[in-house]
């Protein structure tokens, strides 16, 4: 039972830890976005 509750433990921080990347991976794109357009305002 212990081993199966790890098992789901795990399935689920794998799952988060993927939407976490997705949104890290927007955020860069975003944050690259804005550099070039900050880049060229001046």
């Amino acid at each position: 039972a212990e081993t199966e509750e790890l098992a789901m433990k795990v399935e689920s921080l794998n799952s988060e830890n993927l939407d976490l990347r997705e949104e890290l991976n927007r955020l860069r794109e975003k944050s690259e976005k804005l550099k070039q357009e900050n880049s060229s305002l001046m």
